[in-house]
C-alpha cells in the first residue's frame, strides 16, 4: 500500500512539476496597461490552464510544444490586484501587481549601476518608499543561439528601504519621477550589462546589414570553443594564475609578514586617482603595489570603523599595517571594508593594496576624492591622496598565461544578449525603453550613425510597437581634458548617438556636464535619471515641459565670425559663470583653436584672433569637456556639435576587434 501511495505522489509531483509561469509575472509585478495584457508559461501539452482576474475567467489550452498563452485584453492603469492561475494539477496566485506602465531599462554599466554601488548614503535609501513603482532585474546570460525563456535575478520588488538599494540608480531616479508627476504605477525591467556593446543586444537577421559584425557573428558561431576556451581562461585559469602569482611576487611576501613600516626608496611616487600609467604601466596584465601611510583621529580610535577605497579596476588585496581587512574580484564593486580596533594605531598606520590586473587600464577610482574612514554615525575622515605605488609580478611571465579575448566572453559576441535576455521578452507589451550605453562603441564611433538606429529598430520590429518610444542618454564627460583642440571618439560616438533622432519616438538626453575625468561611472545618476523622465513626460505623456538642451541649427559666416543659431531655446540662453567655453573655430585648413563666445539675443558669435576666415566651429568636442557651462535658462545643457563634416579618428574602423 505505502508503495502504491508513493508511486501516486511521485507522478503528481512529476504533474506538479511540469506546470510553470515565467518569471516576468510574480507578485508585486506592473502589466502594462491600455494594451493587450499577455500572461504566458509551459504545462502539458493538451493541458486546460486558466486565469481568473476582476472576477473575470480566461481560458486556453496548452500547445504541443508545452507552451501556454492567455490574453488578458486592455486594462486600464489601477491596482493593486489579485490573480489566480491554474492547470488541471496545480495553481499559482499572484497579489498586489498592478496595472501600469513597464519602460524597459537597457544598455551597459551606468543603466547597470544600482543605488548601493554609486554608494548612495544609507539614510537617502532609508527613506525610500514608493508603493507605484516595482522593479524587476533580468539576469545576465548569454547564449549563441536564441532561447525561449527568460532568466530573472530576483521577483518583481517593491521600493522601499530594503529593496531599493538594488535598482537601478538611473531607472529608479527616471522611475521614481514619472510616479511622482503622473500618480501612475510604474514598473522597471532592468535588462542590461555592463561593458556589452551594441550590437550583442541586436538579431542575427538584423546584423546582416552589417557585413563586418555579421562575418564576426559566423565565426563565432562555427567556433564555440573560442568561447569555452575564454571562459575558462576567465573563470578558471585567471584565478589560478593570479594565485600563482602572488606566491611569486616579493612585495606580497613583505606585507603578508605583518609588515608595518617599509622604505620608499624604491617606489614611485603618484597621487590618489591613480591609474597604473602614471607609472608607465599601460595595459599591464599584473601586481601593483599601492601604499599611504595615514593617522587616525581621535574619535575614531577604539571603535570599529570602515574603510571606504571606492572603486578598483580589476581585483584587490588590502592590508593595514600588515593585517589583510579585505579584498574583492571585480573592477565595479565599490570596496568598504571593516577595520577591528586592535588594528589601528594614532599615527603612521601602513595602508597597503595589491591590485591585481587582467585586462584595459589598471586603476583607482575614489567615490569621494581620495580614500575616507567612517564610522557608524557617518562621520568621515578623508586620508590624504598622496601614495607609493610599485609595480609587482607580471602574470603574462607565467609560461601558461594566454590573454584573455573579451570579443569571446559571455555577453560580447553578436546577438548573444538579444537571443538570452530580449527575445524571451518580446511577447511582453511595453510602454518604452530608456537606454545608457555608446562606451564599449567608441573606437568605432561612425558605424554606430548606422548602428544604434538599427537597434532600435530591431526592437520596435520585433516587440511589434512601430512607434516605440526609445529615450537615450548621450555619455558623459570623461577622461582627462584636453588642452588643445583635438579630435576624440566619445566625442563622435556623442555625434553618432545623435543620429538615431532622425528616427521618430526617440529622444536623447545629454549628460556631458554630470561626467568625472577618472570614473567612466559617474555618481550623479539623480540628473541623468530626471533628465530622461523629463524627455518621457514631454515626448510620450504629453506634458508641454521643455526638456532638451539648446541643440544647433544653423550657422552664418559674418567676416572673422561665426554666428550659431539652436533650437530648444526653451527660456533663452544662459552660462553658469562668466562667458560660454569649449568652443574651437578653424578656418580651412582645419586646424581649431580656442575660441571666444558670447550670446547675443539667443544666438552665440564665436570668434579667435588666430582664425581670420572661419569656416567651422566646434562645442563640447572631447572625451571631456570639462568646462562645459552653456545651459537654456530651464537648466538643460547645449548638446555636443560640430558644424562640419570632416573624417575624425574613427572612420574607416568597423572591424570588432
Amino acid at each position: 500500500m505505502k508503495k502504491v501511495i508513493l508511486i501516486s505522489v511521485l507522478i503528481t509531483f512529476q504533474l506538479q512539476a511540469k506546470f510553470t509561469v515565467s518569471p516576468l509575472f510574480t507578485n508585486d509585478m506592473i502589466l502594462q496597461c491600455d494594451k493587450p495584457a499577455k500572461i504566458w508559461g509551459k504545462a502539458l501539452p493538451n493541458e486546460e490552464i486558466s486565469i481568473i482576474l476582476k472576477t473575470k475567467k480566461y481560458t486556453t489550452k496548452t500547445l504541443a510544444d508545452s507552451t501556454w498563452k492567455i490574453d488578458l485584453g486592455i486594462h486600464e492603469a489601477g491596482g493593486p490586484f489579485d490573480m489566480l492561475i491554474q492547470s488541471a494539477e496545480n495553481q499559482e496566485y499572484f497579489d498586489s501587481f498592478s496595472f501600469g506602465d513597464v519602460w524597459l531599462c537597457g544598455g551597459q554599466s551606468n543603466m547597470e549601476f544600482t543605488l548601493n554601488a554609486i554608494s548612495t548614503p544609507d539614510s537617502v535609501i532609508k527613506m525610500i518608499k514608493n508603493d507605484n513603482l516595482r522593479f524587476l532585474k533580468i539576469r545576465n546570460i548569454s547564449s549563441t543561439i536564441i532561447q525561449k525563456d527568460i532568466q530573472v535575478s530576483d521577483n518583481w520588488m517593491e521600493t522601499n528601504a530594503i529593496n531599493a538599494g538594488k535598482f537601478s540608480a538611473v531607472a529608479y531616479y527616471f522611475g521614481d519621477y514619472l510616479t511622482k508627476t503622473l500618480n501612475k504605477p510604474i514598473g522597471l525591467i532592468s535588462n542590461n550589462w555592463g561593458g556589452s556593446p551594441a550590437e550583442v543586444w541586436m538579431s542575427k537577421s538584423e546584423l546582416k546589414k552589417f557585413p563586418e559584425i555579421a562575418n564576426a557573428y559566423n565565426f563565432m558561431s562555427k567556433n564555440d570553443s573560442l568561447i569555452i576556451n575564454s571562459m575558462k581562461l576567465r573563470t578558471v585559469m585567471l584565478p589560478k594564475w593570479i594565485e600563482e602569482g602572488i606566491k611569486k611576487d616579493s612585495v606580497s611576501m613583505l606585507f603578508e609578514s605583518n609588515k608595518t613600516q617599509i622604505e620608499f626608496k624604491n617606489w614611485q611616487k603618484a597621487i590618489i586617482p591613480f591609474n597604473f600609467k602614471d607609472i608607465n604601466l599601460d595595459e599591464y596584465n599584473g601586481i601593483v603595489w599601492v601604499v599611504m601611510e595615514f593617522d587616525v583621529p581621535e574619535n575614531m580610535m577604539n571603535k570599529i570603523v570602515n574603510l571606504n577605497l571606492g572603486l578598483i579596476d580589476d581585483a584587490d588585496h588590502t592590508f593595514i599595517n600588515g593585517v589583510k581587512i579585505g579584498g574583492k574580484f571585480l573592477y565595479n564593486e565599490e570596496r568598504n571594508y571593516k577595520i577591528d580596533p586592535s588594528i589601528l594605531k594614532k599615527e603612521k598606520n601602513l595602508l597597503a593594496i595589491r591590485i591585481v590586473n587582467y585586462g584595459g587600464e589598471g586603476n583607482i577610482i575614489p567615490s569621494q576624492k581620495t580614500f575616507f574612514l567612517y564610522d557608524d554615525a557617518q562621520n568621515k575622515y578623508f586620508l590624504n591622496n598622496e601614495i607609493y605605488a610599485k609595480k609587482g609580478f607580471d602574470l603574462t611571465t607565467n609560461k601558461e598565461y594566454v590573454k584573455p579575448v573579451w570579443r569571446y566572453m559571455a555577453g560580447w559576441q553578436p546577438s548573444s544578449l538579444y537571443n538570452a535576455m530580449i527575445s524571451p521578452m518580446l511577447e511582453l507589451p511595453i510602454k518604452g525603453v530608456i537606454w545608457y550605453q555608446g562606451e564599449s562603441n567608441a573606437e568605432r564611433a561612425y558605424q554606430y550613425r548606422t548602428l544604434f538606429p538599427a537597434l532600435i529598430s530591431n526592437w520596435r520590429t520585433d516587440f511589434k510597437q512601430p512607434n516605440l518610444p526609445f529615450l537615450f542618454v548621450q555619455l558623459a564627460n570623461f577622461k582627462n581634458p584636453s588642452t588643445q583642440p583635438s579630435n576624440d571618439s566619445w566625442a563622435e560616438l556623442r555625434e553618432a548617438q545623435a543620429y538615431a533622432l532622425k528616427l521618430p519616438y526617440t529622444a536623447m538626453s545629454t549628460a556631458i556636464d554630470v561626467g568625472n575625468a577618472n570614473d567612466i561611472h559617474p555618481k550623479d545618476k539623480k540628473t541623468v535619471g530626471n533628465r530622461l523622465a523629463a524627455q518621457a513626460l514631454k515626448m510620450v505623456y504629453g506634458k508641454k515641459i521643455v526638456a532638451d538642451g539648446p541643440t544647433f541649427t544653423i550657422m552664418k559666416i559674418e567676416g572673422k565670425k561665426i554666428r550659431l543659431s539652436f533650437k530648444n531655446l526653451g527660456s533663452g540662453l544662459m552660462t553658469k559663470s562668466g562667458t560660454p567655453e569649449e568652443f574651437a573655430i578653424a578656418g580651412a585648413d582645419k586646424k581649431f583653436y580656442w575660441a571666444k563666445a558670447k550670446i547675443e539675443n539667443n544666438t552665440i558669435v564665436v570668434f579667435s584672433d588666430k582664425v581670420t576666415k572661419p569656416v567651422a566651429v566646434r562645442y563640447a568636442w572631447a572625451n571631456n569637456p570639462s568646462k562645459v557651462n552653456t545651459y537654456n535658462k530651464d537648466g538643460f545643457p547645449m548638446n555636443p556639435f560640430r558644424t562640419d563634416t570632416w573624417k575624425g579618428v574613427t572612420f574607416g574602423n568597423w572591424k570588432i576587434e
